[in-house]
């Protein structure tokens, strides 16, 4: 079954009456029944999200027992970033395999999803031991989806001794060296102290230690912070129950811990791609810290074990303590192994988002001092670097 599309374009630089009325056009043109919805019956509000794009709650106050949906417009030439195209063809067989919010329609610069009522995490608690593990093992399962890319310019498949994430991250430094910040001198002044020469150099450095690890190539999330990891209801599609309490305001960790009514949920894929499993175990340690960047907040070899573990338990279908001796210290072997590997990885995730700030400091429209952003990433990179690589270095 074909998904809908309208030509239409939303653009969120507008007014918010302006906006919702466009919302309201993609909205009748798209969706069965909503061409009756009356005006009256609309309701929007804006839901929390990252710092890329622009997300809506539509909602016709159950008019002929509809439901809400989730309108989720595009920042303004994120299409320099992400390939909306694939976007699209990753983005159904996520949903065939379980994973991500049902997509309805698409429209010129975003689409339209169903509305999951939702527990969303906070930062704090991705760190939660009682949290931990299923985000590992529901990555894990991740990493292992058969998902097929063939017709597309994405990588698919393989073991890497060049990381995909490296073409990437010098794509985008190629288009950060040809910015423009006149039409902002503020801006102007702070890019102008950002070192791009230096910047390739350590790009060149980090690449070729990597060869060194032979990390292997899995479908990743690549953006798997706290704000697109949900904890969803298996038994209600509406969040308020009889009694009257709401699951969303509930700690994660109460909630999983009846698994039988609640589950965990990944959202938001417009990153994901065929890259190393070190990157996105990397790049998940490195969102313990929150948009605040708050670095102390990595998690520890401690807090790694008990995550590492249960990643590796999906592949090998055993805990620790199933095996004897001698096996539970291979496990310690793999789990040191495979800790070192995501702290390398974590020096690319800040290299990675460092330089697409810059170019989202050019062209995004949304309120986000993105620069500032870039120089914390690039910052955590060089305070962390010589303490990450040198494992790698002794390989």
């Amino acid at each position: 079954m074909s998904i809908p599309y309208h030509p239409i374009s939303i653009d969120f630089k507008t007014d918010e009456e302006e906006v919702n009325n466009q919302i309201k056009i993609v909205c009748r043109s798209l969706l069965p029944g909503w061409s009756d919805v009356p005006d009256e019956s609309y309701k929007f509000s804006k839901i929390s999200g990252g710092i890329s794009n622009i997300l809506v709650k539509a909602d016709p106050s159950g008019f002929n027992g509809l439901s809400p949906v989730a309108v989720k417009v595009f920042g303004d030439k994120t299409e320099l970033l992400i390939d909306r195209e694939v976007e699209k063809t990753v983005l159904v067989q996520l949903n065939q395999h379980g994973f991500g919010a049902k997509v309805l329609a698409f429209f010129e610069n975003g689409r339209i999803e169903a509305f999951i009522p939702c527990k969303t995490l906070v930062p704090d608690e991705m760190s939660d031991a009682a949290v931990v593990p299923y985000i590992a093992r529901r990555l894990a399962a991740f990493h292992a989806l058969p998902i097929d890319l063939s017709g597309t310019p994405a990588t698919t498949s393989g073991t890497s001794s060049s990381d995909p994430v490296f073409r990437v991250i010098r794509d985008w430094l190629n288009m950060a060296s040809q910015l423009s910040f006149d039409h902002d001198a503020k801006k102007a002044s702070a890019f102008s102290k950002m070192d791009l020469e230096s910047m390739h150099r350590d790009v060149d450095e980090l690449e070729t230690l990597s060869r060194r690890i032979q990390s292997p190539i899995v479908f990743a999330h690549c953006d798997l912070l706290s704000g697109n990891i949900l904890i969803v209801s298996s038994s209600s599609s509406y969040p308020v129950a009889e009694n009257g309490s709401n699951f969303t305001q509930k700690p994660a960790a109460e909630l999983l811990s009846t698994p039988a009514d609640y589950a965990m949920q990944f959202i938001d894929f417009e990153y994901s791609c065929f890259t190393t499993r070190g990157f996105d175990l990397g790049n998940h340690f490195n969102e313990y810290a929150g948009f605040d960047c708050d670095y102390t907040k990595y998690p520890n070899a401690e807090q790694q074990a008990i995550f590492l573990q249960n990643y590796l338990s999906v592949e090998t279908g055993h805990m620790q303590g199933d095996k004897g001796e001698k096996g539970e210290e291979e496990d310690k072997a793999k789990i040191k192994n495979l800790s070192q590997e995501a702290n390398f990885y974590a020096l690319v995730s800040h290299v990675y988002w460092g330089v697409w700030a810059l170019i989202q400091a050019r062209y995004s429209a949304i309120d986000f001092d993105y620069l500032e952003y870039s120089e914390l990433r690039w910052g955590e990179f060089r305070r962390r670097r010589e303490e990450f690589m040198a494992p790698i270095k002794a390989l």
